[in-house]
């Protein structure tokens, strides 16, 4: 156990799932929005009790490693950046989600009304005001209908997409329009 942590901690169950804006703030031109982060996997535990440890893993799985979203992920940013090598499109995306934190219950569980607000309003509304001009993909139902109802102010930017993590159906079409809003804005 790790002194003075919340049990859940201990377990991966903290606020994880962001990455990017490796440059300056101005340089972002695309904020993608999850829904929220899944479960830990066997070895998470280490990481997610400190943010710098959070955020290094977070990022190697979206750049090398990780499963079938985390490839898909990066098929998405090179279809919205082409010919750019990661790094470079790292510097012109900020990765997050809609709530920061796995659902104690589980990923499938839903998470509360109350919840949701708090996370949208505290976290990710300030985050996305850092990136004024970016576009955002709302990726998946529960990113863009709590973007819909928590953040309305941000409406005109969003790009609703098919979710990234458990979208089955291979390529879709949404992932297309992202990358063109991107290229072309």
């Amino acid at each position: 156990m790790f002194p003075g942590r919340l049990p859940l901690a201990a377990k991966g169950h903290v606020s994880r799932g962001f990455f990017g804006a490796l440059g300056e703030l101005e340089e972002v031109e695309l904020v993608m929005v999850l829904a929220e982060p899944a479960n830990p996997t066997e070895g998470d535990e280490r990481f997610g009790v400190e943010l710098d440890d959070t955020y290094y893993f977070t990022g190697h799985c979206f750049q090398h490693g990780g499963g079938v979203g985390h490839k898909r992920a990066r098929k998405i940013l090179e279809a919205c950046f082409p010919g750019m090598s990661m790094q470079q499109i790292m510097h012109r995306t900020w990765i997050t989600e809609s709530v920061l934190c796995t659902p104690a219950d589980g990923v499938l569980a839903s998470v509360r009304s109350a919840c949701e607000r708090r996370c949208v309003e505290t976290y990710l509304v300030p985050q996305l005001r850092l990136f004024p001009n970016a576009v955002i993909g709302a990726m998946g139902y529960k990113a863009r209908y709590r973007m819909k109802r928590f953040a309305p102010e941000f409406a005109d930017r969003i790009v609703e997409c098919n979710a990234v993590f458990g979208y089955r159906d291979g390529w879709s079409t949404t992932w297309d329009t992202l990358a063109h809003e991107v290229q072309y804005r």
